[in-house]
């Protein structure tokens, strides 16, 4: 049975390691223990699909050193104890074992405390990875223990070497005739997800007959993917960093901006009234701005009822009734504005796996 396309492409060394150049580039702090042959405890934080359970391999390929894997969503105290014990049991190896630990932000405050004795001592060398702040989700005695290292998502130039590769590299793919049109929505989905992007081109060529041609471009890739939801966590760090992004628009008198992250929430499946309270804050601050005045008298200026219209747009009309203005009533005719969810999901949903750049996402907190 054939490989899925991310498998079968799964880099077996640096050279061919594509991204995090500020990290296993020339002269990088990563690239340099791991020519010297001595790495510390690391934590590994990053979107999905950039390279962090694949740099854990190949730092364990390059340094010849036992390679234990532990999922935080199968394990216990149990496992990780059994762990431990083998490798304190591995005496005769020149190199420290390596403990590769997925998802460990799901680990228990118990599970991680098994894990510092070993770190203290040098027992195992310990390789993490999530997707979530390490600050909020990692006792502090482990981060004390562990350098945290930030992985980036893929920029455009990444993902078309990623296509290049895929296209010419392949066993299976090198063996069929494909022409490239376009790559705007293929990278557009992707939203700079390395698996993302070979699980799409992966799609379209199992859609197509083994003596067909296959054709990759806008119109087949939207049309065999027909919905990529928006990347949204409603208990999660993005869940604030959408929230933050939402009011910094309105404070810098952004309507544009404003309506999308809102309509970022609501299509990421934000509980109606929690969307309702964004825009009470924004009523709030309308009526802050304007000190005595009321918020029915705001002027039409300043992009600010354009604001409310959009909030009218996207959240139940029942919230905000009464609240709106006859001047936004007026300009609705006029601005021709689509509903911003109908945007967001037109516009392919991939840049919605990143980060808000405007909210300036909850960077590691210093100990």
């Amino acid at each position: 049975m054939l490989q899925p396309l991310a498998e079968r492409l799964r880099p077996k060394n640096l050279d061919e390691y594509i991204g995090q150049e500020h990290l296993v580039g020339p002269g990088a702090v990563l690239r340099r223990m791991i020519d010297a042959g001595k790495i510390s405890s690391f934590i590994l934080w990053g979107p999905p699909g950039v390279g962090k359970t694949t740099l854990a391999h190949i730092i364990s390929q390059q340094l010849q050193a036992p390679f234990f894997t532990l999922s935080a969503v199968q394990s216990g105290v149990k496992e990780v104890r059994e762990v431990i014990d083998r490798c304190k049991a591995n005496i005769f190896s020149k190199v420290r074992p390596i403990l590769f630990i997925d998802e460990i932000h799901r680990f228990s405050k118990s599970q991680q405390d098994s894990l510092l004795g070993a770190v203290e001592y040098g027992t195992v060398t310990l390789i993490g990875a999530t997707t979530e702040n390490p600050s909020f989700e990692v006792i502090r005695p482990l981060l004390s223990r562990c350098q945290v290292y930030v992985l980036k998502s893929l920029e455009v130039k990444h993902l078309q070497l990623l296509l290049d590769r895929a296209i010419h590299s392949d066993t299976y793919l090198k063996e069929r005739d494909i022409e490239v049109k376009e790559t705007d929505a293929l990278f557009r989905y992707s939203g700079g997800d390395a698996r993302k992007l070979l699980n799409i081109i992966d799609l379209v060529s199992q859609a197509v007959g083994e003596n067909e041609k296959i054709i990759i471009d806008d119109a087949i890739v939207t049309e065999r993917l027909q919905q990529n939801p928006a990347a949204y966590d409603k208990n999660g760090e993005m869940h604030y960093d959408i929230i933050s992004a939402f009011i910094k628009s309105i404070r810098g008198s952004d309507p544009d901006a404003a309506i999308y992250w809102l309509a970022r929430m609501v299509e990421g499946g934000e509980d109606r009234l929690q969307s309702g309270r964004q825009g009470g804050r924004l009523l709030h601050f309308v009526r802050r701005r304007r000190h005595r005045s009321a918020v029915g008298r705001v002027p039409a200026r300043q992009g600010v009822p354009i604001v409310v219209q959009g909030v009218r747009h996207v959240c139940d009309p029942i919230l905000l009734s009464g609240s709106l203005p006859e001047g936004v009533r007026a300009r609705r005719r006029h601005q021709g504005l689509r509903r911003p969810g109908h945007r967001l999901r037109d516009s392919g949903g991939g840049e919605s796996r990143r980060r808000p750049r405007g909210a300036a996402p909850v960077r590691l907190l210093r100990l």
